[in-house]
């Protein structure tokens, strides 16, 4: 009854499906926030402070679609159509996002921006619905904190899986190309690429950087796709009429 995380709170059906939801959220987003900004400095030739400026579409649309969802919400009474809705939206716009190119032209990566906030926002605070609403009020603390940390170590973990899938495939693409220098490409990071770069290869190292950048959003939509294991593990439970009850005193 003492233990961080109890038995009676991660084993319940509803709360351990939306842990599996924010886990893969989180880890779908983060890849996607954090090398997307790199993916405008390398291919596009950005500054840092331009690339973050770039990702503002993401994060607006993130936010008007969770307040739209809350309203939304809390008209119906249930979260689970929500948790449902997400992943589609979610794993269909990260999957865009991999087919974008250094010549890309702005209606696609602020469209395509702009539909994987729509899917995040749909999911991102909906999650949390869950433990306040399946749980005893004394559990509901536990179980709220059990979806940070699974939202902590869902972007902690698979953001090094990104890193990863990121350096094996430019290493791969670049590899066996005369006159590079791939592990000095790979430490000089994407400011300061075309500075270092030989200018008769720089279009060869953007394309390698770029297309491997992308692959990372593969990942997102992976993982955006695998939201739908835990949101089809939730109990249609309504927030109006399932309210935490307190506990028995004996």
């Amino acid at each position: 009854d003492t233990a961080m995380a109890p038995p009676r709170v991660v084993l319940n059906r509803s709360v351990g499906g939306a842990m599996l939801f924010v886990f893969a959220l989180a880890g779908g987003m983060m890849n996607a926030v954090y090398y997307l900004a790199i993916w405008f400095q390398a291919a596009q030739g950005q500054s840092a402070m331009q690339a973050g400026v770039r990702t503002i579409p993401m994060v607006l649309s993130l936010v008007l679609f969770g307040i739209v969802t809350a309203v939304v919400t809390q008209k119906i009474g249930y979260y689970v159509p929500a948790m449902l809705l997400s992943p589609i939206l979610a794993s269909i716009a990260s999957g865009l996002l991999s087919t974008l190119a250094p010549h890309s032209k702005a209606s696609k990566w602020i469209g395509y921006q702009v539909f994987y906030g729509c899917g995040l926002g749909v999911g991102a605070q909906t999650a949390n619905l869950v433990a306040q609403t399946v749980l005893p009020r004394s559990d509901v603390s536990l179980g709220m904190a059990m979806m940070f940390f699974m939202n902590q170590q869902g972007g902690a973990i698979f953001l090094a899986v990104g890193q990863n899938l990121f350096s094996t495939q430019l290493v791969k693409r670049l590899s066996g190309i005369a006159g590079l220098d791939t592990k000095a490409i790979i430490n000089t990071g994407a400011t300061e690429l075309r500075k270092v770069v030989p200018a008769n290869g720089i279009d060869t190292v953007v394309s390698a950087y770029s297309y491997s950048l992308t692959r990372v959003f593969l990942l997102s939509a992976a993982l955006s796709a695998c939201m739908i294991i835990g949101a089809l593990m939730v109990e249609w439970v309504s927030i109006k009429k399932g309210a935490p009850k307190p506990e028995k005193v004996v």
